[in-house]
């Protein structure tokens, strides 16, 4: 839970065990910056139902909603009939694309598809594809940057140790992909960011105050585009992935050396049956001549 309310914060904001306290979570949000400023923003949700909140809690597809959407657990936006408002089902994020409504910051929260165990990997991607594909199809390409970060490491080994930055200090890296028409080609970035290096880059971007510590330290994002050269344009891929063409190793080639060293072994064999052919007929030979 504390790494989505960084996402949103910059800063903790929970309890211990990443509970919620009882009067739910109050420290300042990239929202708050953004409406104070005037910048428009919305947070999409997959499933979404407006009626769970962390004062009520869902149940099936809908029990980690106040997860992956964590202003769901600040009083003041869900008090707030205005602030309610932008918090949106996923399907307004398709509406706004085709309609030229997309506003300047978007987060999108899933609620359903998903690559944590035990769902098929393959769903999470699918659901990552279309959303990319929209995107990519509607006029707001040509400005974007799409943001793919996870919500935690998933629990594989990690060689690097977390660096140590504050009292609660870093947990074990997590994947994160920039998609963009800017974004440097085949770049990795080595860069060490954080979940509120996001919000850094929103900040850096519309101008705005950092809101705790922890963004305000964070490294942004600027590293990995490149905007010296002209927006690319977009390569959509399909959904299933194609096995390259079989390889048909040049076999007379492989074997060629196995056949030298055959017919290496055949002369050998062959030169050591004439020698004893030879020798056992001398002998013969001799024998003859001693008994005539």
């Amino acid at each position: 839970m504390a790494n989505h309310v960084y996402w949103v914060s910059g800063a903790r904001g929970v309890g211990r065990g990443d509970r919620i306290p009882a009067y739910g979570v109050t420290v300042p949000t990239i929202f708050d910056r953004l409406q104070a400023a005037g910048v428009s923003w919305k947070f999409y949700v997959q499933n979404y139902d407006s009626h769970v909140t962390y004062r009520h809690k869902g149940r099936g597809n809908h029990i980690a909603q106040t997860i992956y959407v964590p202003i769901l657990n600040f009083p003041r936006f869900i008090d707030n009939s205005r602030l309610f408002s932008h918090i949106v089902p996923l399907s307004q994020y398709y509406y706004d694309l085709d309609h030229g409504t997309l506003p300047a910051v978007a987060y999108i929260a899933p609620s359903g598809d998903s690559e944590h165990p035990p769902s098929n990997i393959a769903s999470g991607e699918r659901f990552v594809h279309v959303l990319l594909g929209a995107l990519i199809r509607s006029s707001a390409w040509g400005t974007s940057a799409f943001m793919l970060s996870y919500a935690d490491w998933g629990g594989w080994y990690d060689h690097v140790r977390p660096p140590h930055v504050d009292a609660y200090s870093y947990g074990f890296r997590s994947p994160a992909l920039l998609i963009s028409p800017y974004a440097r080609r085949g770049f990795v970035d080595h860069t060490v960011l954080d979940f509120s290096s996001q919000i850094k880059f929103i900040e850096q971007n519309w101008g705005l105050k950092p809101l705790a510590k922890r963004d305000a330290a964070a490294s942004g994002l600027v590293s990995a585009f490149d905007f010296s050269k002209a927006a690319r344009q977009p390569v959509l891929l399909g959904f299933k992935r194609h096995s390259p063409p079989p390889v048909h190793p040049r076999t007379g080639v492989v074997y060629l050396p196995y056949g030298g060293a055959i017919g290496v072994f055949a002369a050998a064999v062959g030169v050591a049956a004439r020698r004893r052919w030879l020798f056992l007929n001398g002998r013969n030979a001799s024998s003859r001549g001693l008994q005539s």
